[in-house]
């Protein structure tokens, strides 16, 4: 605007990265705070400082690179637009797939991490495995907090039900020993409950579990099935 204050390049880098914040602030006027309180971790609030890092850097250049604007509001609308470019990356960047595979459990709240626990001896003949939720791992957690999302992954491949253990076991002893590329391991009954399961296929998202389960049926394993755990479930 003719006449109108010149703003110094600090002032609009300022003013866009104000502009480009505002969405997140409006965001937490609708989240669920103490469901994000209680599932916080350090790694998780270093990923959202990650975040509003890039989305300050992201707006204060946009704004910065609009060199003839001078207008405070349309500088602050330029901030506010920014977002979108994080928005489609972070959205659209599929997760890395992973392989089921036993590994240290990550802290499930903040104060875990001043927490060192202490795990009974487990039994040498005691094999069978409990539905649980999965873990998050180090990147997961802060793939949530720069995100504020997360893949579920909540999916099993079930092969079979038996009524003890001990068919259970020689069930999966079966299976491994026959067919290649599989680990099968016996779970205990969930819930209210009274089948042993033999699952081939844990802490998966649903598009990996369809896919497993069709390898299986392509080696004899026509019963497999798909099963998923409760979210609540700990």
């Amino acid at each position: 605007m003719a006449g109108g204050r010149r703003y110094t390049k600090r002032e609009k880098i300022l003013i866009g990265g104000l502009g480009a914040l505002t969405p997140l602030v409006l965001h937490l006027l609708v989240v669920d705070l103490q469901a994000w309180w209680d599932s916080l971790t350090p790694f998780v609030l270093l990923g959202a400082v990650l975040r509003v890092a890039a989305l300050t850097y992201l707006g204060g250049i946009v704004a910065y690179l609009h060199k003839d604007e001078h207008s405070p509001l349309k500088l602050f609308e330029l901030g506010i637009v920014a977002p979108a470019l994080l928005a489609g990356l972070l959205h659209g960047a599929p997760e890395r797939a992973r392989a089921s595979q036993p590994g240290q459990p990550a802290a499930t709240s903040v104060f875990d991490l001043f927490v060192t626990p202490v795990y009974a001896a487990e039994r040498e003949d005691s094999k069978q495995k409990t539905f649980t939720a999965p873990q998050e791992t180090i990147a997961q957690q802060v793939w949530r907090g720069m995100s504020d999302s997360s893949v579920p992954r909540l999916w099993f491949v079930i092969a079979s039900y038996h009524p003890t253990a001990e068919a259970a076991a020689m069930e999966a002893e079966r299976i491994n020993r026959t067919a290649l590329g599989f680990a099968a391991e016996v779970y205990a009954p969930y819930g209210g409950g009274r089948s042993y399961s033999v699952v081939i296929g844990e802490h998966l998202t649903l598009a990996e579990a369809q896919v497993l389960r069709r390898k299986a049926a392509a080696v004899g394993l026509v019963q497999a099935q798909l099963w998923k755990l409760s979210p609540d479930s700990k």
